[in-house]
């Protein structure tokens, strides 16, 4: 037999006569199985609630329940309803065995019966029952593991937002008290003061950007991350962007920014746009030489905003773009260049929930430049505010 070794394999037999009985004894007399036998429909659902055997092999006519009506209440009963049921049967009309089917009979065995055929059949949906429960049990398992990974997430995602919050709090209070230790007079503020508050407020902006970038990262790993378009001057977005990035450079780089907006009212998750423009400026400025031109070019129309940031640095090739927007990943030209590896799959992430693109044009040693489209009108069936 196929059956596991060592295990005994429970199987209830129902049937009002005797010789059958006898029969089905001689047939399936095997150490590896255990049989119990039932002579009417009531004792069958009787037995198989108490014992729960692996299979339940039964005769259709019987007096008292028939074969069907007992399958059917073995069905209905949540202990016993799993458990494989064949038709023991000397009717031969199609339609019978249809009804058995449609009861939840796995098999039939036809009278007067060959003992051959009854080991193979049972042995067969043991097996079968075997692969199953063995089915049944990793997906259990499964569903546990995704219920621990996801409790994990939630923990995770609920860390990363006190932690990201919390953090801000003493950077804001930095950020404020290193303001008030320069001078009021501001003829009277000296360079080294200037310098040091200089170094404050780009640790405190960097900073920042980093627990958005993470908080981002986390929200939408998670399933988390909103959507929230709102009516916004995308121009004075960028220009904003754009003096942020100049602060944390300390104006070591060129920024050349040209703007041409026929309307620079757009309907945007403000946030989202920020954190791409922000990534886009700060990586043409980490990965280019100092003195360097970065090229900042914003064009909105009433269509869809192209945002355009070029710089003559490292450059990207090949093969990194193909891997370009997945979390973590970094150029293999980046050397000792400090980076986290989410800033370009923070991009991609904040540009599909606005349905816009971006295009990388890259040469190693040559620069590299990054193009985004995002439409700033929603349809109008379509909500302003939403989670995608």
């Amino acid at each position: 037999m196929r059956l596991e070794p060592g295990r005994k394999y429970s199987i209830l037999l129902v049937d009002d006569n005797p010789t059958n009985l006898n029969v089905l004894w001689d047939a399936l007399r095997h150490d590896g199985l255990r049989l119990l036998v039932a002579k009417s429909g009531e004792e069958a659902i009787q037995r198989a609630e108490l014992a729960k055997p692996e299979l339940i092999l039964l005769d259709v006519l019987m007096p008292g329940i028939d074969g069907f009506e007992t399958c059917r209440r073995l069905k209905e009963n949540p202990e016993t309803r799993g458990i494989p049921v064949i038709f023991m049967t000397a009717l031969a009309d199609t339609i019978d065995k249809v009804r058995g089917f449609s009861l939840g009979a796995v098999d039939y065995i036809t009278k007067p019966f060959q003992q051959e055929e009854v080991m193979a059949r049972v042995e067969t949906h043991l097996v079968l029952q075997d692969l199953r429960r063995e089915l049944q049990q990793k997906n259990d398992a499964l569903n546990r593991a995704l219920d621990h990974e996801k409790e994990l997430n939630r923990l995770k995602t609920g860390m990363v937002s006190m932690a990201s919050h919390e953090l801000r709090r003493p950077l804001t209070v930095l950020s404020l008290y290193s303001k008030s230790l320069l001078p009021k007079d501001p003829g009277a503020v000296t360079h080294d003061q200037r310098d040091a508050y200089q170094k404050i407020q780009k640790s405190v902006r960097q900073m920042t950007q980093l627990l958005d970038d993470v908080l981002i990262a986390t929200q939408s790993e998670t399933g988390k991350l909103t959507f929230e378009p709102e009516l916004a001057d995308l121009e004075d977005l960028c220009r904003k962007c754009a003096a942020d990035i100049q602060l944390i450079d300390e104006y070591s780089h060129q920024l050349e920014m040209t703007v041409s907006a026929s309307s620079p009212v757009a309907v945007v998750d403000t946030r989202l746009v920020q954190r791409v423009v922000l990534n886009l400026l700060s990586n043409a400025v980490k990965y280019s030489p100092r003195g360097t031109t970065i090229r900042f070019r914003v064009d909105i129309n009433e269509q869809e905003a192209m945002i355009q940031v070029s710089d003559d640095g490292i450059g990207i090739s090949k093969a990194d773009q193909e891997k370009l927007f997945e979390s973590f990943q970094r150029g293999g030209n980046v050397g000792k260049i400090a980076g986290s590896g989410l800033g370009l799959s923070i991009v991609k992430q904040c540009l599909d929930l606005h349905r816009g693109r971006i295009r990388c044009d890259s040469e190693p040693n040559k620069g590299t430049t990054f193009s985004v489209w995002i439409p700033v009108r929603i349809p109008v069936d379509e909500p302003l505010t939403g989670t995608s």
